[in-house]
């Protein structure tokens, strides 16, 4: 028994290509090919009409999976966030028993909880208040100033300063002994370590 062969198929690209040449030898055609003409004109339209049917199916169904992507990305983003606040809140919990009752250390059958003291955090409790060395500014202004600017600081055009904090500055400051106004570490915090 011979096994069936599958059709060959053809790329929207090929079968147009097809189209556009068939109509652009119309003139050529003699009146007795003109038979043979229209019957190959007709197949290669209803061709590319199928094709291009199947072009839009595909587009249509490439969408529906882009938009279920979404969804799923929102719905698992979501389920993440929800045992991301679970996992924080048994921390929290595991952590104030064992501050509360002074333990270092959990041992279970096998799994051990231990405390590790972090880092101190650095907190900008004034901005406002943080002595400009320890502060970066970037000026924004219309580009057709710069050269104004650098001719002169008389400027009548709107220019706007934006301050940031340099925390890398104020921590190494602070860890050097030197008070900073407006900035301080949190006090000290223990994490938890599963092993």
């Amino acid at each position: 028994m011979a096994a069936a062969i599958a059709p060959i198929r053809r790329s929207l690209y090929v079968i147009e290509d097809d189209v556009q040449a068939l109509l652009e030898c119309a003139d050529t055609v003699t009146p007795e090919q003109e038979q043979e003409y229209l019957a190959d004109l007709s197949r290669a339209l209803g061709e590319a009409r199928d094709k291009r049917d199947a072009v839009a199916q595909y587009m249509a169904h490439a969408e529906a999976q882009i938009d279920f992507a979404k969804a799923e990305i929102k719905r698992l983003q979501e389920r993440k966030a929800a045992f991301e606040g679970s996992l924080d809140r048994i921390k929290g919990y595991v952590v104030r028993i064992m501050e509360e009752s002074g333990q270092k250390k959990l041992e279970g059958n096998s799994a051990t909880l231990s405390l590790r003291k972090c880092p101190p955090a650095l907190e900008v409790l004034d901005e406002a208040a943080i002595p400009a060395t320890y502060k970066t500014g970037t000026l924004t202004m219309p580009g057709y100033l710069i050269d104004t600017v650098l001719d002169s600081l008389d400027l009548d055009a709107p220019v706007a300063l934006n301050w940031s904090v340099d925390k890398r500055a104020i921590r190494a400051a602070l860890e050097a002994g030197q008070a900073i106004a407006g900035a301080g570490f949190a006090p000290e915090r223990n994490t938890l370590v599963r092993k």
